[in-house]
């Protein structure tokens, strides 16, 4: 939405929580895809909404794995090169030409944990996966980031290795770039409660959701905090006050609007407990279970690893 010209005043801020930004694709790549798609189908596409719902997801499910095999992205989903997003969004950014927002924008911890049960091809979890996703995307830059993970080929390594390859790197890249144009602030979730530590997953991707939408009384709500409907974990109080503040009035700090009790009330985001990130200090909320601090550049290492590829 902000590397979208047709979005452009729709809205005043953002907040990316976990964006998957290698799953956005060429035009020529998706235009290969998609005529790939019809003939292993072998129909027209005029005559594909008449097919079983069974006989289009099979056809997909194999032109996915083929993808995952051969390139970096899934076989469907977002396009750039085309009206829409004219360009990938971190190439956007470093060129300036995209809405121009204050964001928020983070990952959590152990964003591929759940994932490795599945083992999904366009996530590499598995020491094969891994070397087959480097042969494929960074012969040359392998060695380099293998070492940014000295437990590796270690479970602890492995996970954090597939999160960074969907969101980790492309994230990191995208506020480094992104910073130099509008007010940025990143974070890092690394809270989980009782039932992801027995299950061995962490703060899994989308395990912020619960938090930040008070929806505990859900299915997964209940799975994740079990007492969440009658006591509230305090991460969760935390998170949606510093989220509804950023989304209802914004905490640049030139906003004159602001009545003197209103500052005070969200001094701790404007600048103090959640300073404004930029490519010299790197400054990240850590969000934790009971406390939140800032740390510059949590995941240098890992980080320098992937500045190399992107």
């Amino acid at each position: 939405m902000l590397a979208s010209p047709a979005a452009d005043g729709l809205f005043r801020r953002a907040i990316a929580q976990s964006p998957a930004l290698p799953l956005i694709a060429d035009r020529e790549l998706r235009a290969r895809q998609a005529h790939e798609f019809l003939r292993s189908l072998g129909v027209s596409p005029d005559e594909v909404k008449a097919l079983p719902q069974r006989q289009l997801r099979r056809a997909a499910g194999r032109l996915q794995l083929r993808s995952a095999a051969t390139t970096p992205t899934l076989s469907y989903g977002l396009s750039y090169g085309v009206r829409l997003l004219p360009k990938h969004p971190i190439d956007a950014a470093r060129d300036g030409n995209l809405a121009r927002l204050p964001l928020i924008i983070g990952t959590n911890s152990h964003e591929a944990s759940m994932f490795a049960w599945t083992k999904p091809p366009m996530l590499p979890t598995t020491t094969a996966s891994i070397d087959a996703y480097l042969n494929r995307v960074a012969p040359d830059a392998k060695d380099q980031l293998l070492a940014a993970y000295p437990d590796y080929p270690r479970r602890r390594a492995l996970v954090a290795f597939g999160s960074d390859v969907m969101f980790g790197g492309p994230a990191w890249a995208f506020a480094d770039a992104y910073s130099a144009h509008a007010p940025t602030h990143v974070y890092r979730f690394d809270h989980f409660g009782w039932s992801l530590r027995i299950l061995g997953l962490g703060a899994t991707h989308g395990s912020e959701i619960v938090h930040i939408q008070h929806s505990y009384a859900s299915y997964i709500g209940r799975k994740l905090h079990p007492l969440g409907r009658r006591l509230q974990p305090p991460v969760g109080k935390r998170m949606q006050r510093a989220w509804l503040d950023f989304a209802g009035q914004g905490w640049e700090p030139a906003d004159e609007r602001l009545r003197e009790d209103q500052r005070s009330e969200i001094r701790w985001s404007n600048g103090h407990d959640w300073p404004v990130y930029d490519t010299e200090r790197r400054c990240t909320r850590i969000i934790l279970s009971a406390r939140d601090m800032v740390v510059e550049d949590p995941d240098a290492e890992r980080r320098k690893a992937w500045a190399g590829l992107y």
